[in-house]
Order: C-alpha cells, then structure tokens, then sequence
C-alpha cells in the first residue's frame, strides 16, 4: 500500500498478502460496479469520501497506487489522498471491502488482529459486513486480543489458540467450565477478563 506495485495479479496465492500490498492490483481488476459498492461502505465509515480509485504513478505503466478522492472540509474542491498519507484503519478496511466484493468471493478470508487500526463504532460496522460475507459462503477466521470484539460474538464462536512447549492447541471456550457455568450472564468479553478463558473443562466433557 505504501509503494506502487504491477497491476498484474499474483499467479498463485493469496489475492492480498499481509501488508495489503496488492489491493491496488486488485482494486484494478474490479469492474465499476464492484469499485461502487467498496466506495459505499467506505463512505459509511468516513464521511466526505467520493471515490475509490486506482491511478497510474510516475514509475511509468503498469504500475499503480490506490488513492481515495476527499473534498475538503468546509470547501467544494475535491483532491487526491494517496494511500500511503492515509490512516493504517483506513487501509485496512478498505482492503477487506475490496476482498469481500471481488467475483468470484475468496473461500476463506483471515484476518490477524482485526481491531487494529479501528475505531469500536467501525470495528462493529466491519464486523457485520464480514458477518454477511460469511452468509453468502465466505469462511471467516480472525484472531483478537479484544474484549470489545468478544462482546459482538457468542462463546460458540471463540476459540482459544494455545502454545506451549512448541505445540499449538485450538480449543473451543464453550467447553471450559465457568464458561459454561456463566454464559448468558456474563459477556463474553468479560469472561475474557475474568481468565475464564482457561483449559479447564466443563462437567462431563
């Protein structure tokens, strides 16, 4: 995101690796109406943003950098913000909109620490649209260290990664015993707190 790269897409792999550094190439391959709708969500968040574009760099053709179209405040003239001038939140929404418009869908979206960058009103926002990804067939894993981000899910849906001795454990909490014993009352964020996210097992599991 910081640097221009080819529009060409990777060959093989991942459509965005962990710096986003291909979202302009893939911004770039979306048709107009799938740059529209990722325009749309980013302008739920960010109010005054008119545009998701992709524009060609001094570096010559065929490289790219993904620029948003804002209008100053209290103005009428409107100016480019190249990506690299734009908040880390930004980016990265920005960048999971795209994966989630893209045709075909991605068949599995994974997202490290989600939160970062995000405000608790956009993080909620974003975590209903990769809700309604995970309806239309996408499969969704993110990773968090945030009880906020907890408190928006059911325990159902936590699970707990572990390593020790290096050997990685996955764990679901629900089988953990007070999160058996508590949930429904306490939040799952809470729980999180608490150290109730401990490998103690429930009664009869």
């Amino acid at each position: 995101m910081t640097t221009s790269v080819p529009l060409e897409p990777r060959a093989r792999g991942p459509l965005l690796d962990e710096e986003g550094r291909g979202l302009p190439g893939l911004l770039a391959r979306m048709t107009k109406s799938q740059r529209a709708r990722v325009r749309a969500r980013v302008q739920r968040v960010i109010e005054g943003i008119e545009d998701v574009r992709v524009v060609e760099t001094e570096r010559g053709r065929g490289y790219f950098a993904a620029q948003e179209r804002m209008k100053y405040p209290g103005g009428s003239t409107s100016f480019e913000i190249p990506a690299w001038m734009l908040s880390e939140g930004t980016r990265r929404m920005t960048a999971l909109f795209a994966l989630m418009t893209i045709e075909p869908a991605p068949s599995l979206m994974i997202i490290e620490e989600i939160e970062n960058g995000l405000d608790p009103w956009t993080l909620e926002f974003v975590l209903q649209e990769l809700r309604d990804a995970a309806e239309r067939g996408i499969q969704i894993v993110l990773t968090t260290h945030s009880p906020f981000l907890l408190d928006h899910v059911s325990p159902e849906e936590v699970v707990v990664v572990r390593r020790e001795k290096r050997q990685s454990t996955y764990e679901q909490v629900t089988g953990f015993e007070d999160v058996a014993r508590y949930q429904g009352v306490v939040a799952p964020g809470a729980m999180y707190l608490a150290g109730y996210y401990a490998p103690r097992r429930a009664k009869g599991k």
